[in-house]
């Protein structure tokens, strides 16, 4: 996943669109939620996209399960899904990932 550009600034009471997940002992990434569209897949998806156009370019439908989503995306080490919803017609929500070695349960259901 990439970050493109920078967030803006958030003024105390303003709604958080990215949390990211770190171990304060070895100071590695967990994972993170965010329902920020500055934020894009490797092929290209990102928060606010159409289910159907984010399900294209990661070549897998959306579907109900344990979550209303795409995925799991698996890449090295990581976990990562495309809530959508709330119809999978509906366009992407937010982006969960998590790492499969430290899992903190961004991702449980």
């Amino acid at each position: 996943m990439t970050q493109v550009g920078n967030e803006p600034t958030l003024q105390a009471g303003e709604y958080c669109q990215t949390i990211y997940y770190l171990n304060t002992s070895t100071g590695t990434f967990q994972g993170l939620v965010t329902a920020s569209p500055m934020f894009r897949t490797s092929h290209g998806a990102t928060v606010g996209m159409s289910s159907t156009e984010a399900a294209g370019l990661e070549g897998q439908p959306a579907h109900y399960g344990c979550r209303r989503a795409i995925g799991p995306i698996l890449g090295p080490d990581l976990r990562m899904y495309l809530d959508v919803g709330p119809n999978l017609t509906d366009s992407v929500t937010d982006i969960a990932v998590e790492t499969l070695s430290n899992d903190v349960g961004v991702l449980f259901c």
